[in-house]
């Protein structure tokens, strides 16, 4: 017999439920076997009602409390700000930073830079008579003085008995080089002592220590620009010492987390040695031998076609004797570098072409703890003027730090006093300065005719108003 799917007469199904006792009806589902048994019943619905909740008592807060958590909120939402107030403030710190270690360590390449576009322009415009006196003359000095320092440098390159400046003169470019020796050379000369004399020996270490400075700043800037490059694997960098790969990473982190302070003392200690004053007296000499040598001046006297130019050198080495007493024997016989009378006679008023281009600082400087610790911080500072002179140099560092810890704390206070371009100042002083000037004190714009012109110009007008009345009288 074949198995089939569907038989005749099925068995009844029976289905069993369990029974639900949190139904309306405890027997509903068992009712549903039974369809005729199955009836809604009437009054014995059973309600799910919940238990009578005890009355509630609402206790308001008192105002202390309200007033304590306001409080709260709002120190709260005050420090927020605060914090970030801070942080836009350390912000625009750094960035000030940056601009002011970038200002003073590129200072001479700016002065550089500048006298480069002042010979561009004079050769295009013919501007030179408009420059002030001192700039004219640099302009005149500086391409033969750059042409003559590279020639030095390549002299001792190949020279087999090199002297003692030789690894230092090609330290720095010479174009760079030649700023600094115009510009120091021209400011001893204005505040020296005696008139348009400086000493050989004190010129000679000025300039050799303004060399000495630029080239740590120098040095510093092409270290960090090879940090920022990428790292590529040549012989050089193979020869390297560990040593130095250690200061490298060293002042890589720092200059991360700008802490330049920092990086400025690895500067000051790489090189640990200073050059002493023996190499930098023979570097300045040389350099002022190479200025004396390419330096000329000429007088703007009008002069016949026939004669030959009135050309002079700028400076000249002489030498000078000075007597305790008139009638006693020589004490003491020094070298001098003399300029000539020429320039003494257009420096009036030009000082501030001479020194290094100092600049108004972004940041407060940096506290003054010594001589010269203290103010910029790459630019050599020192607590007073002393205008080269070594014995009031020697005076101020003999004193006892104690007595001067006023004289810091004032320079100090002075020093992070807060200062402001005044825009509405500025403007008016613009636009007099467009419309020519000579008004309020200010300069006129227009060249001021001197004493023999003006006298010249004024015979030239009586001259003319004398022959105009002749004519009228003859009419």
């Amino acid at each position: 017999m074949k198995p089939t799917l569907f038989t005749k007469s099925p068995p009844p199904l029976s289905l069993q439920f369990n029974t639900l006792t949190d139904s309306i009806n405890d027997r509903l589902i068992e009712n549903l076997e039974n369809p005729t048994n199955l009836h809604r019943p009437n009054n014995d619905i059973q309600q799910i009602t919940l238990p009578d909740s005890s009355p509630r008592v609402f206790v308001h807060d008192p105002p202390w409390i309200s007033s304590l958590f306001l409080k709260g909120i709002y120190r709260k939402s005050k420090q927020e700000v605060k914090l970030g107030f801070r942080e836009v403030d350390k912000r625009k710190y750094f960035l000030l930073r940056r601009r002011q270690i970038r200002a003073e360590t590129e200072a001479w390449e700016k002065m550089v830079e500048e006298y480069k576009e002042l010979v561009r322009e004079m050769c295009e415009k013919k501007l030179a008579p408009n420059l002030p006196y001192v700039k004219s003359l640099f302009l005149g000095w500086f391409e033969p003085l750059r042409e003559a320092i590279e020639k030095e440098q390549n002299t001792q390159k190949s020279k087999k008995q090199k002297a003692a400046f030789a690894p230092h003169i090609e330290l720095l470019p010479a174009d760079k080089m030649a700023v600094i020796v115009m510009h120091k050379m021209m400011g001893l000369v204005m505040v020296g002592q005696e008139d348009g004399c400086v000493r050989v020996v004190q010129a000679a270490v000025q300039i050799g220590v303004a060399i000495e400075q630029e080239v740590r700043i120098h040095s510093f800037l092409e270290k960090t620009k090879n940090y920022q490059r990428k790292k590529s694997i040549d012989d050089t960098q193979e020869s390297l010492s560990k040593e130095k790969e250690i200061l490298r990473k060293r002042v890589k982190s720092l200059i991360k987390r700008k802490r330049l302070l920092e990086v400025q003392k690895l500067v000051k200690n790489e090189d640990i040695k200073s050059w002493g004053r023996d190499t930098q007296a023979k570097l300045g000499s040389r350099l002022i031998e190479l200025l004396t040598e390419t330096a000329y001046v000429q007088p703007s006297v009008n002069q016949s076609a026939d004669s030959p130019p009135d050309v002079r050198p700028a400076f000249r080495h002489t030498f000078k004797t000075v007597t305790r007493d008139p009638g006693k024997k020589i004490v003491h016989r020094y070298g001098v570098i003399e300029c000539d009378p020429l320039l003494l006679t257009g420096l009036d008023r030009t000082a501030r072409h001479m020194v290094i281009p100092y600049m108004p600082m972004l940041i407060p400087p940096r506290k003054w703890k010594g001589y010269d610790k203290g103010g910029h911080l790459f630019l050599p500072s020192y607590v007073m003027r002393t205008h080269g002179s070594r014995k009031q140099q020697d005076a101020v560092k003999s004193v006892p730090q104690k007595h001067m810890q006023k004289v810091f704390e004032a320079l100090d206070t002075l020093g992070n006093t807060k200062w402001r371009v005044n825009r509405r100042v500025l403007n008016v002083v613009e636009n007099i300065w467009a419309r020519g000037g000579n008004i309020a004190g200010l300069v006129d714009r227009e060249d001021v005719l001197s004493t023999r012109e003006a006298t010249l110009r004024g015979c030239n007008r009586i001259s003319a108003v004398e022959m105009e009345r002749e004519k009228g009288e003859e009419d």
